[in-house]
């Protein structure tokens, strides 16, 4: 009886055992603590500069936490830029190669950078910060910072291109189709002002003797004085370029079908003070009985119908109106601009889409810069088909835009103010700053520089020697007109010799100006004038003689 119940008790041991032991581990379980996310790692106090920086003063104006953010101090380098340029001069005392009046010479120049470096406000840049962050999908904001200390802003940097910030008067004339446009503020009396001085100062002969003498070249080239001009400019700028997609113009590329683009109208403004420039544009224009004259109130326009027809309408404009003076490639652009000024037609600011572009931008500053995904989007369907019609096709068309970083859809929207603690520009667009600023300090440098030069080096060869010959067979009319005119006045037969001293008084600015280092031969009256190159021309060798046409 005993055996049974003890095998009983030792089971029944085993299993309460068994039960503990599983209730416990369970228990214990339970009981075990759960992962935790990990701690942030301790703030380290930021290690203080045993140097004056201006880190606060410039990383305080900028966006933290975005994709983009940089400081450059420039305090312990550039304030001696000056200094150190002068240094150099060390350098012409070692050449063996050079006489003692070149030396001389050649200090001057030395003596001229530095001055340039020290009066420009240079020396003054205490710091420049930079900072890019997505504001929504797609769209980002950009700032950066030229920065200055308040009590450091006596070089001319900070003064030149526009004094203090003010309303941007611009935005109020952009029609509703403007795809580009650019206002900024130049003071050109001040500039010249800095170049004269500087030019005197000098002691260049050359310097000295152009800056003397280009007002009066202005003046016999132009006709207008060159300082009642500069007196007339009130210190603003803009170019606008609109893109009319309710009507269509057919572009000539070597392409089996013509590259079809939103019509495209220009448009320059200069902020003036007076009458001077129009008064002396209408001037001239007095002479040509096709130009159409407008007068009304508050509006002086002049027009001028284009002889031959070209792809693009053109109908060369110039206008006096409020504060500014236009010139446009149609007179319908500055009579769009004008209308959205007084509020005839809705303009660019009142798109909605526009407003969204502007948001966290100044409303205030000194330059605007505007670029809509309509213009981009031109370009690049003309590069596409520029390119693709260049030897290599699509294909190197492809390679091309993939190195420019062409892209159809960007916009662009800044705002630069000279602030009192410097340059501050502040833009939205939709492309990512930090990629833009990595691509820029990288690939695009070389691969823009010698692509551009590739393909743009050889067209403005062609495009300027056309220039010049075109300018040789001007000159060359102008000749025969002057002689006309002397041997009518003077009862000169044919085969009488003339000179350009006989000519000098029907001839503007009293005589012949080369533009290639050409000979002109005047010839007899009744012999048509014609010119030796020095030079090849287009397909003219040197020694060609071209004649009138």
């Amino acid at each position: 009886m005993n055996a049974p119940n003890s095998k009983i008790r030792r089971a029944s041991t085993v299993f309460l055992a068994a039960l503990f032991l599983v209730s416990g581990c369970s228990r214990k379980e339970e009981a075990a603590p759960r992962p935790t996310a990990a701690k942030p790692p301790p703030v380290r106090p930021a290690m203080a500069s045993v140097e004056k920086t201006s880190f606060q003063e410039v990383t305080s104006q900028l966006d933290p936490g975005g994709n983009l953010f940089a400081y450059f101090g420039t305090e312990q380098w550039i304030r001696g830029a000056s200094e150190q340029v002068s240094s150099w001069r060390g350098i012409l005392q070692v050449a063996p190669v050079l006489t003692d009046e070149q030396r001389a010479e050649a200090n001057k120049g030395f003596d001229l950078a530095t001055r340039l470096i020290r009066n420009s406000g240079l020396e003054e840049i205490s710091g420049v910060g930079m900072s890019g962050i997505a504001t929504e999908k797609g769209r980002y904001r950009t700032k950066l910072l030229v920065h200055h200390y308040p009590d450091r802003k006596s070089g001319y940097l900070w003064s030149l291109f526009g004094a203090a910030p003010h309303a941007l008067d611009g935005l109020n004339q952009l029609p509703t189709t403007t795809a580009l446009s650019v206002f900024f503020d130049l003071d050109l009396r001040a500039l010249w002002a800095i170049l004269q001085r500087e030019m005197s100062a000098s002691g260049i002969a050359g310097l000295e003797e152009w800056s003397r003498e280009f007002p009066k070249e202005f003046e016999e080239k132009t006709g207008i004085n060159f300082e009642a001009l500069l007196n007339s400019l009130g210190g603003e700028f803009g170019i606008v370029l609109t893109l009319d997609d309710t009507r269509k113009v057919s572009l000539p590329l070597p392409t089996p079908q013509p590259l079809e683009i939103p019509e495209p109208r220009l448009a320059l403004v200069v902020k003036v003070k007076d009458n001077v420039l129009f008064d002396h544009l209408d001037k001239l224009l007095q002479e040509n009985p096709q130009v159409t004259r407008v007068d009304e109130e508050g509006l002086r326009m002049r027009t001028m119908p284009l002889p031959a027809p070209v792809p693009i309408p053109l109908r060369p404009s110039i206008a006096r109106a409020g504060n500014y003076f236009y010139f446009g490639s149609t007179d319908t652009v500055i009579r769009e601009m004008l209308a959205v000024r007084d509020g005839k037609q809705p303009g660019l600011k009142s798109a909605d889409e526009f407003k969204r572009m502007t948001s966290g931008v100044q409303e205030q500053g000194n330059s605007l810069l505007f670029v809509s995904p309509r213009f981009t989007r031109a370009i690049s369907e003309l590069q596409t088909a520029a390119l693709a019609a260049a030897p290599g096709g699509p294909e190197k068309a492809g390679v091309l835009q993939g190195l420019l970083a062409l892209s159809p859809d960007a916009f662009v929207y800044n705002v630069s103010a000279n602030t009192a603690d410097g340059w501050l520009t502040v833009g939205n667009g939709n492309s990512d700053p930090s990629k833009k600023a990595l691509l820029m300090a990288t690939v695009q440098p070389a691969a823009v520089v010698g692509l551009l030069a590739a393909i743009a080096i050889p067209n403005f060869v062609k495009a300027r020697q056309t220039a010049q010959y075109n300018t040789i067979l001007n000159n060359l009319r102008i000749i025969e007109g002057a002689k006309a005119q002397w041997a009518l006045e003077n009862k000169k037969g044919e085969g009488s010799p003339a000179t350009e001293q006989d000519l000098a008084q029907y001839l503007r600015g009293g005589k012949i100006n080369p533009v290639a280092g050409e000979t002109y031969h005047i010839n007899p009256v009744g012999t048509p004038p014609t010119a030796t190159l020095s030079q090849q021309i287009m397909n003219h060798p040197a020694g060609s003689v071209i004649k009138a046409q």
